[in-house]
């Protein structure tokens, strides 16, 4: 990986806050969780100075505008994921993040479906497919490759 011979593609599974001051310490030995779902990327307030998904790579990506399907009976997402760097290969992860009505007293965005390219050639490209489950109607549906990147929003 240092020396470019393999290209990182791990995403962070949490977010890591820009100020200190957003983080829960223990009191008395024991952390209190009382912000319920609205935590890491979930939260309104957070300011992260690596979001939830964040990763590194050498290669670079294109997320092409994505499409409703239909996966046996189940709701899905069809992307394709184009390496555009001309020297890298890589692997991309693509996540969907339901953005949630503030009536619905849920969470403004949280994460509904993910999927990982196989390992794609300078210029190649692959059609990822993600699941969605328990859609509320009319749901607005963000993709990016982090909860900071989301480039594209479908209904």
């Amino acid at each position: 990986v240092l020396f470019g011979d393999a290209t990182p593609s791990g995403k962070l599974p949490i977010t890591l806050p820009e100020d200190d001051a957003d983080m829960i310490g223990p009191i008395d030995g024991e952390v209190k969780y009382t912000e319920g779902l609205a935590t890491s990327y979930r939260s309104p307030s957070l300011k992260a100075a690596y979001p939830f998904g964040h990763g590194l790579s050498y290669a670079s990506f294109r997320v092409d505008t994505p499409r409703y399907a239909n996966c046996y009976g189940i709701p899905c997402l069809q992307v394709n994921v184009t390496n555009t760097h001309s020297k890298y290969v890589g692997r991309e992860v693509v996540q969907a993040y339901v953005h949630n009505a503030p009536s619905s007293g849920l969470p403004s965005l949280m994460l509904q479906s993910f999927a990982k390219t196989g390992t794609l050639k300078p210029g190649g490209w692959e059609e990822v497919w993600m699941r969605l489950y328990d859609l509320p109607a009319g749901s607005e549906i963000h993709v990016g490759c982090s909860a900071g990147d989301l480039r594209h929003k479908v209904r």
